[in-house]
């Protein structure tokens, strides 16, 4: 009870610390020539030279490109401009470089690989940034902004840092784009070297999905912008060797049961070298035809089984783990494109994913120097039986989970990780992915991750239990494991809510509290199943909690309200915001709490919970078995 009375009062104290920092600016500087935008221990220092930037709707700036630019170096102009423009009304020209000479007078934002950054030196290493980082740097008159891999994302998160020092610039969500506004700025002294701790951060929220400028500016990436052929990291065996095709003319490429292939080839080495063949052929195909493909991953398909026949078991038996047999297929894909590349005189960076999931969930453990994985080929961990309200890393509730990815270390210099982040059966059973999710980066970014996939709710377009918040996190921490956790949540709350920023906060940090207690108290765990007994979910989540909740969610609408006649547009949009989040503590309410209310005000009730539903685009209740939409989920209640 004192640890409850002592969390309590860091939600206060929390609260106080917001309250300040809302009145900290209003994003409009048109006074302000250099406002200085650090007041938040996640963000640098800004510090500015002499010349202007740009005043009065005019620079003497102008962005060069190389004259072969890719995809992504494009995509960089493009944001740049996009962005800039919120903040001085209007964009920079773009020019392709030519023959004329560099000059310490000229003004230039030079975006991607161009002769000017390499004559300045600013030509960042892939060993040393990978193929996310960049560089950015300012020197005399020009800004140089070049990341270390011309097919990966660096360039444009370079220039998105870039923007965040000379015009503020965040996205803290779809419809929250935040930059300063200015009539003249001086440009920034900006000298940055950085990568990501976490490489590639998987989107899975429909969202993201469907708006790809929400999706790059929180620096998510889709399955398909980076694997080849733009499938999937998990279930693709199949897709690259469909039964159908294949199994007629070489069943040995399949397991007994033929639900799953077959690595060894039934112990046939003739059939094995065929079936590596034509798995690397079908990959060569689209790694040629597509120069930004960076993966290459082969999944088992999504059943308990793994091939039993006597190779198989072989390696089970010599190895300790039925993984042992992807390894050594997935090295010898590896082998053969490297050997493809060094006779083609190609330069490319590719890595080689296999699945440890279910059946191959666990690392090999014995004749580990057989085993070793290749530099650029890494296992894909799905920690599909860890407790979901505690890190991978937690000794007390996932140490079977920590052993094996430990025992992966041994085995495998770098690995990827997938989480669940939502309770799949009962979408509206409130959920906290936020207690766990900074011990869970850090301990990832520590295993030198290729990628992680935090797997949310792709079915509805938007979700309630504060997933905005959750994606906005995950991008930042992503980033940087170290980030301040508590710094992050108050910036979010203060830019997404805003007037009504304070009761949010104070209803977040109440629901983030009953949880940890639900988890420690009752072992509420967030596995999906139709989620633990009743009796445990009504104990977990009393009236008085739930209605506590409720009156901070009126106290939110109460906070906004002199906007609806004053600025309308900003009301709208601050109100679904708040109601998005009432929808998983009025769904509670009538779930367990029915008996407090009559008929008439439960049906009122019900009609309201529908509404608002639509309103702000929650559309299912459920993912795993029948799909259940919201209108169905709340007429059961």
């Amino acid at each position: 009870m004192i640890k409850f009375l002592i969390k309590i009062m860091s939600v206060m104290l929390s609260i106080l610390f917001l309250v300040s920092a809302t009145a900290c600016g209003s994003g409009n500087n048109d006074d302000d020539n250099n406002s200085n935008i650090n007041n938040n221990p996640n963000k640098p220092e800004v510090v500015y030279n002499d010349g202007i930037f740009f005043s009065n709707g005019r620079s003497d700036y102008k962005i060069v490109v190389p004259t072969d630019k890719t995809k992504k170096e494009e995509l960089a102009v493009t944001e740049f401009n996009e962005i800039f423009k919120l903040s001085s009304g209007f964009e920079l020209n773009v020019v392709e470089e030519g023959a004329d000479e560099y000059t310490d007078n000229d003004k230039i934002i030079s975006i991607g690989a161009t002769n000017v950054a390499e004559k300045l030196g600013v030509v960042p290493s892939y060993d040393e940034l990978g193929s996310q980082g960049y560089i950015a740097k300012t020197i005399k008159n020009a800004v140089i902004i070049n990341g270390a891999d011309r097919f990966g994302y660096g360039t444009l998160y370079g220039v998105y840092d870039f923007l965040a020092q000379q015009v503020g610039f965040e996205c803290y969500a779809e419809d929250e784009t935040y930059v300063d506004v200015y009539k003249e700025v001086n440009l920034v002294n900006i000298n940055l070297k950085d990568k990501p701790d976490i490489p590639l951060n998987m989107a899975h929220f429909k969202s993201y999905k469907l708006n790809a400028t929400y999706r790059f500016r929180q620096r998510y990436v889709q399955a398909s912008e980076v694997f080849v052929g733009g499938m999937s990291m998990y279930h693709t065996s199949f897709t690259f060797l469909p039964p159908d095709t294949y199994k007629a003319e070489h069943p040995y490429w399949y397991s007994p049961k033929g639900n799953q292939l077959c690595f060894n080839a039934r112990g046939d080495e003739t059939e094995r070298e065929k079936m590596i063949d034509t798995i690397f052929n079908t990959y060569l195909e689209a790694v040629l035809a597509f120069d930004d493909i960076v993966q290459i991953g082969l999944g088992i398909m999504d059943n308990l089984d793994f091939c039993d026949c006597s190779a198989c078991s072989s390696d089970l038996d010599r190895y300790g783990a039925n993984s042992a047999s992807q390894i050594k297929f997935m090295n010898a894909i590896s082998d053969k494109f490297a050997k493809y590349f060094e006779e083609n005189n190609i330069d490319r960076n590719l890595q080689f994913e296999f699945f440890a999931y279910k059946p191959t969930f666990a690392a090999p453990t014995k004749n580990l120097e057989e085993v070793q994985c290749n530099e650029n080929v890494y296992p894909f961990i799905c920690t599909f039986w860890t407790d979901r309200a505690a890190p991978i890393n937690d000794q007390t509730y996932n140490k079977a989970t920590y052993d094996i990815v430990e025992a992966w270390s041994k085995v495998a210099q770098h690995m990827s990780f997938w989480q669940y982040s939502a309770n799949y059966t009962n979408f509206l059973l409130p959920h906290d992915p936020f207690s766990r999710l900074q011990p869970d980066y850090q301990y990832v970014a520590s295993k030198d991750p290729i990628y992680y996939y935090g797997e949310l709710i792709d079915s509805s377009y938007t979700f309630t239990n504060f997933y905005n918040l959750y994606n906005f996190l995950s991008y930042k921490l992503a980033w940087n494991v170290n980030y301040n956790f508590d710094s992050l949540v108050n910036e979010f709350f203060t830019h997404y809510f805003k007037d009504a920023a304070e009761p949010m906060l104070e209803f977040f940090t109440r629901f983030r509290l009953a949880l940890e207690k639900a988890h420690a108290d009752y072992g509420y765990n967030q596995i999906d199943a139709p989620t633990m007994d009743k009796v445990i979910q009504t104990n977990c989540f009393s009236h008085g909690e739930l209605k506590t909740w409720r009156s901070l969610i009126d106290e939110a609408l109460g906070a906004i309200e002199y906007l609806k006649d004053s600025n309308p547009n900003e009301y709208t949009k601050l109100y679904n915001r708040i109601i998005l989040e009432s929808i998983v503590v009025d769904f509670n309410i009538l779930s367990f709490w029915k008996a407090y209310y009559s008929d008439f005000e439960i049906a009122k009730m019900k009609e309201e919970l529908k509404k608002n539903c639509k309103l702000t685009i929650v559309e299912y209740f459920n993912s795993n078995g029948d799909v259940i939409g919201m209108d169905s989920a709340i007429d059961m209640l």
